[in-house]
């Protein structure tokens, strides 16, 4: 982000992500500090959404929307922190769509999260994403690992079984595939650092494993048939 300063080309929206969230926050404040060059207290150029409730709604995000086309007071640019993006609802979300779509020049957004899997799709395509360093251990389903892990070795049968695991959490089935992707994600950085044989092909196949997950989760939030993108999604895989 420092080099983003730099350089002279800071982006309209990033996503920091880190799982602790003391940490991605404090990084957050120190970017736009670094950019105002400023004082955050009393900024009326710097706007941070509170969550209530354990959650975003989406008239916090109408309020942002109302406040964008407001010009800066004191500097060129206007930044908003959406802390805990992931604790934005889906109505939340697909509302500050339209933001990012079309950003004011003189505004950024900044969102933080556990990961940036934990957003819809649209929004990933449209923030950068970097990643902060945390120490926190992630804390995953171990039969969403092994499903993850040994899925390509599976024969289509054994396959299928999985789709008791995904009939039984439907009702956080948006939650599930952003914590697939994400376990998907820290695999590929693990796998980076590896120098075996192997390694080169386990990234493709969980990078494939993403571009998966993230069809199933367009096709679901289009009302597509919950059994049939799932297991159409878990064939695909285990044919990559």
């Amino acid at each position: 982000m420092i080099s983003d300063i730099e350089r002279g080309t800071i982006s309209h929206a990033y996503f920091l992500e880190c799982d602790d969230e003391e940490t991605v926050n404090r990084e957050a404040e120190e970017f736009v500090k670094r950019i105002f060059q400023d004082d955050l207290a009393n900024n009326p150029d710097y706007k941070r959404i509170t969550v209530e409730d354990k959650s975003i709604k989406v008239e916090k995000i109408r309020e942002l929307q109302k406040d964008v086309i407001v010009k800066p007071i004191l500097h060129e640019k206007k930044i908003y922190v959406i802390p805990s993006a992931n604790k934005m609802n889906l109505a939340a979300q697909n509302c500050l769509l339209k933001t990012l779509e079309e950003p004011p020049e003189n505004v950024m957004i900044i969102l933080t999260g556990p990961s940036i899997y934990s957003v819809i799709g649209t929004i990933r395509s449209r923030v950068k994403q970097v990643k902060i360093a945390c120490a926190r251990e992630d804390i995953f389903p171990e039969e969403m690992k092994e499903m993850l892990d040994h899925l390509h070795r599976k024969n289509i049968t054994e396959v299928m079984k999985y789709s008791d695991f995904f009939d039984k959490n439907k009702e956080g089935i948006m939650e599930l595939l952003h914590s697939m992707a994400t376990y998907c994600d820290k695999k590929i950085d693990r796998l980076k650092n590896e120098l075996s044989s192997n390694a080169e092909c386990d990234i493709m196949r969980f990078a494939k494993y993403i571009d998966e997950i993230n069809s199933a989760e367009q096709m679901l939030a289009e009302n597509a048939n919950f059994g049939m993108t799932i297991d159409n999604m878990l064939l695909n895989m285990r044919g990559l």
